[in-house]
């Protein structure tokens, strides 16, 4: 995954590459049109007072992106500001400024990684909220990652429960993690650490960043491309097939 388009703001005329997640072909292009900007009162005051600076404005906006493939249309409000341009031109440094713009919401949301096929709703469900939170608030992203965990032990069969001295007791996800079958124990790593990373966008301390939701994310892309992508398997059948045939493998 590349992360720096998740991580920067986009201007008018600068927008990241920001990839369609209805045909995950094509990049999102801006409407100019669309965009709507307001200054949020404080700005508004502040900037009547004398000595006042430009990168002291705050707004609000609302826009509309569009796929430059198949034309999906994605809404996208968030917050923005101005900020001070400098380069160097013929006389020296020169300098302007320009808005720019964070974005809090999209919808449809972004999808942030590769997601197979066969991938279980549920998971893909708690991966879809996580989405759609991961501009707006890390922590929300970071518990809903967590909770994907929880329905992708479900599919592979893992307990929710026990049952000890004849009563039944739900089980911790750090205890079901733990009870993977031999099987899956190449992923338990990658799971625990995803765990931990939820259970930050929970607890107090350190707000936790989009890079450690990205983290999250970058973890859970390799276990769904282990678990149902099958691409190690394909890669070892196809190396099985060439060395068998001394050569290229034949096809119609």
């Amino acid at each position: 995954m590349d992360r720096s388009p998740y991580l920067r703001t986009f201007g008018k005329d600068s927008v990241p590459s920001w990839i369609c997640s209805s045909c995950n072909a094509g990049q999102l292009k801006l409407l100019p049109e669309s965009l709507i900007t307001k200054w949020t009162k404080e700005s508004t005051v502040v900037w009547e007072e004398e000595g006042s600076e430009p990168e002291w404005i705050k707004m609000v906006f609302a826009c509309v992106f569009e796929c430059s493939t198949c034309k999906e249309p994605y809404s996208c409000t968030g917050t923005g500001g101005v900020e001070e341009i400098q380069y160097e031109g013929c006389d020296g440094y020169q300098q302007y400024h320009e808005e720019y713009y964070s974005p809090k919401y999209f919808e449809p949301s972004l999808v942030l990684i590769d997601l197979p096929s066969n991938c279980p709703d549920a998971v893909l469900a708690k991966l879809h909220d996580s989405f759609s939170l991961f501009f707006a608030d890390a922590g929300a992203a970071l518990n809903c990652a967590r909770a994907s965990i929880e329905a992708l032990l479900t599919n592979l069969k893992v307990n929710k429960t026990e049952v000890k001295k004849g009563q039944r007791f739900g089980l911790t996800l750090h205890r079901r993690i733990g009870n993977l079958p031999a099987k899956y124990q190449h992923i338990k790593d990658s799971l625990m650490a995803v765990k931990w990373l939820g259970n930050a966008g929970s607890h107090n301390g350190k707000a936790p960043t989009r890079e450690d939701v990205l983290d999250a994310y970058d973890l859970l892309e390799w276990v769904l491309s282990d678990l149902y992508a099958n691409k190690d398997k394909k890669l070892k059948a196809l190396a099985r097939i060439v060395n068998r045939r001394k050569g290229p493998v034949q096809r119609r």
